[in-house]
């Protein structure tokens, strides 16, 4: 892999009814089909090369543990296998994951081990915005919610064609930082961090018995009103 390549991270459920004794077996709520599923639960890795090619690469089981001290989130597991890959390969890549990998920490462990990262933003996300107030006659961070951003670039988007993607600029996010006191006490801060918001349109995968060409099919948007 090469700068620029993506490392895919997912967990995956895989339901298993029959296996009653296996240890890394458990129930877990499925929220895509919305009920408790008797499973396997992978955290998986996939390589997405710029040339299209796409292999799995490493993959870690997540067990539930009633020992606190045998617990290991799926983010921990997601940083083993990334460091596990950065021994051997140290190119800038791309860790593209789903919104449950939304975590601060992890954003800044990716950083820190030249990682860069994409991820779809959670409802409750609080994104910032660089504005002047001219009350105060100075730029000051006004909090923003991600479901207003695509009401803000919704006709910028229904004047392109389908399928493209557009940048909102000017978005930040607040990070935590670890630093020292004048005694040297550690304490935990906040920056604000520019962060590339895209807004895309999406578009509607063709069935198995569809017979409409893929660069035929229409792309939809999403528009989410409020009060």
């Amino acid at each position: 892999m090469t700068d620029g390549d993506v490392i895919a991270s997912d967990d995956t459920k895989a339901e298993h009814p029959y296996g009653e004794k296996i240890p890394f077996l458990c129930w877990l709520f499925d929220s895509s089909d919305k009920r408790h599923v008797w499973c396997m639960n992978l955290v998986t890795t996939l390589a997405v090369l710029k040339n299209g090619l796409e292999y799995p690469m490493s993959w870690r089981f997540w067990v539930k543990a009633d020992d606190s001290n045998e617990k290991r989130t799926k983010l921990d597991l997601a940083k083993e296998m990334l460091a596990d890959f950065r021994k051997f390969n140290k190119a800038r890549l791309w860790v593209a994951m789903d919104r449950w990998f939304l975590c601060k920490k992890f954003f800044q462990w990716l950083e820190d081990n030249n990682f860069d990262w994409v991820t779809k933003a959670k409802r409750n996300t609080v994104l910032y915005r660089l504005v002047y107030d001219p009350q105060r006659q100075k730029e000051t961070y006004v909090k923003l919610n991600p479901r207003l951003l695509p009401q803000e670039i919704y006709p910028r988007l229904r004047a392109i064609s389908k399928g493209t993607v557009k940048s909102i600029p000017g978005i930040y996010l607040k990070v935590p930082y670890e630093t020292l006191i004048r005694k040297g006490k550690p304490i935990t801060r906040q920056k604000f961090v520019p962060v590339a918001a895209i807004a895309a349109t999406h578009q509607k995968q063709a069935t198995e018995y569809s017979l409409l060409q893929e660069e035929e099919a229409a792309a939809t948007f999403r528009f989410v009103p409020t009060d």
